[in-house]
């Protein structure tokens, strides 16, 4: 069985409860790949270096990465980035983001930082500095 993109409103014959368990899925698998944050516990702290928020909302897993700015520019985002679009493309769900900079002494300024995500698969959406990835084949 292949799984659906939750995109309701782009495709037929869809099964909301089928496309909502891969959106929670996907949220799970990401959530498992570090430790909850003390602060936060949606917050999830990977290889103790970058920080990554993942929610459901809108029919989209919404992130938020974060690099602690001592380890930026090592590709560690890029690594945990790369494990998230791979499993967004096996659950189907499109992923989506709003680019905001963190910091200022080290690391991309938001136009070098929406080319990063553009290599990575997102698309700009036309609303400010939100990106969205569709699931790829």
């Amino acid at each position: 069985m292949k799984i659906k993109p939750y995109e309701v409103w782009l495709t037929e014959s869809t099964n909301i409860s089928e496309q909502q368990d891969n959106l929670n899925q996907l949220v799970d698998s990401i959530r498992k790949m570090g430790s909850p944050s003390f602060i936060d516990p949606r917050d999830v702290i990977i290889d103790d270096d970058v920080i990554v928020n993942a929610n459901v909302f809108d029919g989209m897993v919404w992130l938020n990465i974060l690099t602690i700015s001592d380890v930026r520019g090592q590709g560690k985002a890029s690594k945990v980035l790369d494990t998230i679009t791979q499993l967004a493309d096996q659950y189907q769900v499109t992923l989506a983001l709003d680019v905001k900079p963190y910091g200022t002494t080290k690391g991309l300024n938001k136009t070098q930082l929406m080319a990063w995500y553009k290599r990575k698969g997102f698309q700009k959406t036309g609303w400010g500095s939100e990106m969205t990835r569709s699931p790829q084949s």
